[in-house]
């Protein structure tokens, strides 16, 4: 994490606990980029906050992409209540985007990503065995 994604946290503490419920959730990918779970309601208000606090190092670039997002009209008491610096080009872009249908099972065998023993068809071509020696 970096302290980018500790600030992250922290906006989104001081989001939840202004508005006395959790609306916004979070957890990150294998590397400091924060990942956000909301209702859809609630996406133009959370955007309109991002970008306060974290606005594009350059404005004429698209600084959300996926599904297009209108922003709102930002709370100022929620922004005043908030001891967090305005940082201007930490965050590249965001990415808004919908949650995709889940597990799926694969009834076809072609479409499986492991063999018949259970390693991964791209990178084994024969069967091979390992033997550890000490």
């Amino acid at each position: 994490m970096t302290d980018v994604s500790r600030q992250i946290i922290s906006l989104i503490h001081s989001f939840n606990s202004y508005h006395h419920q959790n609306k916004v959730a979070y957890t990150f990918d294998a590397g400091p980029n924060a990942c956000l779970y909301l209702l859809e309601e609630d996406v133009e208000m959370v955007t309109a906050v991002i970008k306060h606090f974290f606005p594009p190092a350059d404005s004429s670039e698209q600084f959300v992409t996926g599904i297009p997002v209108v922003t709102e009209t930002i709370d100022k008491d929620f922004i005043s209540s908030v001891a967090l610096p305005v940082q201007q080009g930490a965050i590249k872009y965001m990415i808004h985007t919908v949650p995709g249908p889940g597990p799926q099972l694969c009834t076809d065998g072609n479409d499986c990503l492991l063999n018949e023993e259970g390693f991964p068809k791209h990178l084994v071509s024969e069967k091979r065995k390992i033997d550890c020696v000490s």
